[in-house]
């Protein structure tokens, strides 16, 4: 197993001159593993550090040893946000478990019927906000507030304003739900990076976090205490008989994730097709002939499921792990096997899975929908852009829903330019798989 050296003139701080941190941490490590090979390690300061990027490994690391590589510490401040309680998004073992169980019942096709109902109704009430021709500055921010304004009716029947000024101007005054998870999220991702002492520091961020994340809960718990007219999150978590506590924990976690990464992969594929106009008007026909009211018709689409498809392969919301192994490991990497200390990180490669050239051939990087019309047995057991096994993400098919239904009716009434040099853009690893730039596009009425 190869091993980036540690600087010889300061060995102290181990392998981290290697790293450039304003860059995409997946991008250095994807090319690292491309002249390494799909397992290797480094250390940065006295931590250890294992980076894996093929299949079998990461089944090994994600789902069949799940007791021994944890979330550990790389999750902690969304535990300290809940005072101690853990949530869905970092809990594991049996509390994951049993997390997990208090909510797979909601993500039931049954139950998201609703989702169809909420959907169609919040586009049909927004989309026209874009007029006849509009340049959209920042496509991110607009299509999360979309994913939002949706999300948050589902989980927790909140009625999200969107206003027209926001479609062309991402900095216009919105909904503070907005704003409180956005904050969130950013806040997270700085704990995250830099490290548990980042929340001690005297920043004017640390002192405002406290105050969103005081009002953000207190936004929650009235709805919770309120309860809601139709089957929300909310109802089904006090039915599980979580207290009030509880529940404004895991909705969360669960809000903030489930409408950043639908954010995201909405963005990237807006992002591909304004680059081919070929691959959008052949969706757009196909789109033309089925009835937006008959939602089935429009996921069940197998153009339209390639185009996401192939928009998760390329970019897929999550595309590093992070795992921490809590007892002394043996991993299997073919022929070799190699020893994992106890308290050393590793980053599963889910991205370098989803484009590695050997398993997706010479045009893996490429934008091609059409590949998934013949995979190969191989592919589709590397196709696992929501991870796999029962570390399958549980809201999978929401999100799938969310994205083909909102990207159905844009581009239903809309053709999708370029506004910006998108060869500029470049993608970089957030809290989600975002780009390093505003990624600007004119939506023109058909």
């Amino acid at each position: 197993m190869s091993t980036i050296p540690s600087l010889k003139t300061l060995p102290i701080i181990g392998s981290i001159g290697e790293l450039n941190f304003k860059d995409c941490l997946f991008k250095q490590l994807n090319e690292k593993s491309n002249e390494l090979g799909d397992s290797y390690r480094f250390k940065i300061f006295n931590k250890d550090i294992v980076v894996i990027g093929n299949y079998d490994l990461y089944k090994e690391v994600i789902v069949k040893k799940r007791n021994t590589f944890l979330k550990g510490s790389t999750l902690n401040e969304i535990k300290h946000i809940n005072k101690g309680r853990a949530s869905i998004l970092d809990a594991d073992g049996k509390q994951w478990q049993d997390l997990r169980g208090e909510l797979v019942h909601f993500f039931t096709p049954k139950v998201l019927e609703n989702l169809y109902t909420i959907t169609n109704r919040r586009l049909e009430k927004d989309l026209p906000l874009l007029g006849k021709n509009s340049l959209v500055d920042d496509v991110e921010v607009l299509m999360g507030k979309i994913a939002l304004a949706i999300t948050s009716e589902f989980f927790i029947e909140h009625d999200f304003k969107i206003q027209k000024e926001e479609i062309t101007n991402s900095k216009a005054e919105c909904d503070s739900f907005y704003y409180f998870q956005k904050f969130l999220i950013a806040e997270l991702t700085k704990r995250m990076n830099y490290g548990p002492m980042w929340k001690y520091l005297p920043t004017l961020s640390n002192f405002r976090f406290s105050k969103f994340i005081k009002e953000g809960k207190q936004f929650v718990r009235q709805k919770v205490e309120e309860g809601t007219t139709s089957y929300t999150l909310i109802t089904h978590l006090k039915d599980q008989g979580l207290d009030t506590e509880a529940i404004i924990g895991q909705i969360y976690g669960l809000v903030g994730a489930s409408f950043e990464s639908t954010a995201v992969s909405l963005t990237w594929a807006l992002y591909f097709l304004a680059q081919n106009e070929e691959l959008q008007d052949e969706l757009y026909k196909e789109l033309s002939l089925l009835d937006l009211t008959n939602s089935d018709s429009i996921i069940k689409n197998q153009l339209l499921e390639n185009h996401v498809a192939e928009t998760l392969r390329l970019r897929p919301a999550f595309p590093i792990l992070f795992r921490e192994a809590v007892e002394d490991e043996e991993l299997t990497n073919g022929d070799i096997n190699f020893k994992v200390k106890k308290g050393t990180i590793v980053f599963s490669l889910l991205g370098k899975i989803l484009n590695n050239q050997q398993i997706w051939g010479d045009d893996h990087n490429q934008f091609n929908p059409h590949r998934f019309n013949n995979l190969s047995s191989e592919q589709r057991k590397a196709y696992i852009p929501y991870s796999t096994g029962t570390r399958t993400c549980l809201g999978r098919e929401m999100a799938s829903i969310e994205v083909k239904l909102i990207l159905a009716h844009i581009l239903r009434s809309y053709r999708v330019k370029a506004a910006c040099d998108l060869s500029k853009v470049k993608p970089k690893q957030k809290f989600v798989f975002s780009s390093d730039r505003e990624i600007s596009l004119e939506f023109i009425r058909r």
